[in-house]
């Protein structure tokens, strides 16, 4: 994709198209999940990366934005500080956005930013937010200033792994 047709020694620079088109790439500019029974599938995928979850949970982010929705935007974080989904900014004043994707059992961070730093509810309209996983209220609010974070582990096998502490969970194994 490089080609120089006056040249006539190799120097070792030539670079061929990737599978997504890109001149030099790496096939990482269109993969996700291609399998369409995953609940993580991304029909605009072209390669698989291996991301496919079969048995995911259920997230959902419902936004009620005010009277700025340029302002707003939010990280879902894993443990490991990877994104594992991002939104924003928003373009309709006063509207509602519902945001649905998955991700595995784990422990995770969401946090919603407002770049004026005056978030999203209530000088500037009656805006808030709830995050929800398999239909259980996990994040949610609307007043904060420059950004709010909330920290959560969802799934199965998650709580007090001391068995001297007083919430201990015998079920537990990740603390």
């Amino acid at each position: 994709c490089n080609l120089d047709p006056p040249a006539v020694i190799d120097d070792g620079s030539c670079v061929m198209l990737e599978q997504c088109g890109v001149c030099g790439g790496d096939d990482s500019s269109w993969g996700g999940c291609t399998d369409s029974t995953a609940c993580n599938y991304n029909p605009d995928a072209i390669l698989d990366d291996g991301s496919c979850l079969t048995e995911g949970l259920d997230f959902v982010l419902t936004l009620n934005l005010d009277n700025y929705p340029g302002e707003t935007t939010w990280t879902l974080t894993d443990s490991t500080g990877a994104t594992v989904a991002s939104g924003g900014p928003y373009g309709t004043a006063g509207g509602t956005v519902t945001e649905s994707f998955c991700a595995a059992d784990g422990g995770y961070t969401f946090t919603i930013f407002d770049s004026s730093g005056d978030g999203i509810c209530c000088a500037y309209g009656p805006g808030d937010y709830s995050l929800t996983v398999d239909g259980a209220t996990v994040a949610a609010g609307g007043e904060f200033g420059d950004s709010e974070a909330t920290t959560f582990c969802v799934g199965e096998g998650f709580g007090c792994t001391d068995a001297t502490a007083c919430n201990y969970d015998p079920d537990a194994v990740d603390d």
